[in-house]
């Protein structure tokens, strides 16, 4: 009698914390997939932006000396 009811109880929460578990565990296996989608499409769009983000920045500090040279206080010196 005294371990039916902690059945019961148990139970009880069990059931209440399982349908808590299907809800979140179907939300997370749809989301889990997106990530996993977005996650390889990031990383490959990460390593090509590491590829390209230094010749790029190359393009960008070597454009920079004509932009300071149009500055007034460089004409100073």
């Amino acid at each position: 009698m005294v371990h039916g009811s902690w059945f019961m109880v148990h139970g009880s929460w069990l059931m209440a914390h399982g349908s808590w578990f299907m809800v979140h565990g179907s939300w997370f296996m749809v989301h889990g997939s997106w990530l996993m989608v977005h996650g390889s499409w990031l990383m490959a769009h990460g390593s090509w932006l590491m590829v390209r983000a230094p010749r790029m920045l190359r393009k960008h500090w070597e454009s920079i000396p004509q932009l300071s040279n149009t500055n007034p206080m460089n004409n100073q010196q």
